[in-house]
């Protein structure tokens, strides 16, 4: 192992350390505040996955990640186990109100582009219709924004655009900046880096360079959906790339150290 990867994983395999000892160590599962710790520990892990990969010493096994990350899926699990029963009899009454309060004629409603519909943090409206025409994977964020666009050009006549879309991320591989290519109701292309998340839409989330310098080079064109991806109706919300860039801090959170 080489020393600047060894100084490196002491000190974040540290980091790790500690919020597993602060927040998930014998900690109930079930909770809002479990869940959006066991989401912030997942973060931590995907980043330092990420930053394994560049190293000379490519092993997951210098990092001591793989054991977190059993302990991460075993206790998702459980969480969501927990959290479902809890919510059980809350569901059966909602759904019995919601019955018998839909009025039996709807007013039709303008349809907005998802880039616009879903400014404000809202459940997906259609989700059933859009579920069921795809088997969501374990890459449950990218199919949903795929899902989405793809039904909403099929609500304007628009199956020509709805066959064009494509999960890149998936197709060709991380690297473009974006994960998935849809497109404007003009046609221009439009292109969409998902930020997944089963604790908040709040919650921070992290960009690589590569998405960050794509967002630069597309100020009128690339998007960031937020999507909150949960047992029930998942919700989302849509960024710009200027509103991205300008609105938030972006912290830079690791660095390559070579020879000169």
């Amino acid at each position: 192992m080489q020393d600047f990867e060894r100084a490196a994983s002491e000190y974040y395999q540290e980091q790790l350390r500690e919020f597993f000892a602060s927040n998930l160590y014998k900690k109930r599962s079930g909770s809002q505040r479990f869940e959006e710790a066991l989401s912030e520990f997942s973060s931590m892990i995907e980043g330092l996955s990420k930053m394994n990969s560049v190293f000379i010493t490519n092993s997951i096994s210098y990092w001591g990640l793989q054991a977190y990350k059993d302990y991460l899926e075993k206790r998702t699990i459980n969480h969501n186990l927990q959290s479902s029963k809890r919510s059980e009899t809350f569901h059966s009454v909602r759904n019995f109100v919601k019955k018998f309060s839909q009025p039996k004629e709807l007013e039709q409603k303008k349809i907005i582009a998802p880039e616009k519909h879903y400014r404000i943090a809202r459940r997906i409206d259609n989700w059933e219709e859009i579920n069921k025409k795809r088997k969501l994977t374990g890459q449950k964020g990218e199919e949903i924004a795929v899902a989405i666009e793809q039904a909403f050009f099929e609500s304007i006549n628009r199956k020509d655009l709805a066959d064009k879309i494509r999960h890149v991320a998936v197709e060709d591989g991380d690297g473009l900046g974006y994960d998935v290519l849809s497109f404007f109701e003009d046609g221009r292309k439009k292109y969409i880096e998902v930020k997944s998340t089963t604790a908040s839409l709040g919650s921070s989330y992290f960009l690589s360079s590569n998405e960050l310098g794509f967002l630069k080079d597309h100020n009128e064109d690339a998007f960031i959906y937020r999507i909150l991806v949960t047992n029930d109706v998942p919700e989302v919300t849509t960024y710009s790339s200027s509103e991205v860039l300008e609105k938030n801090e972006i912290i830079p959170v690791q660095y390559i150290v070579s020879g000169k």
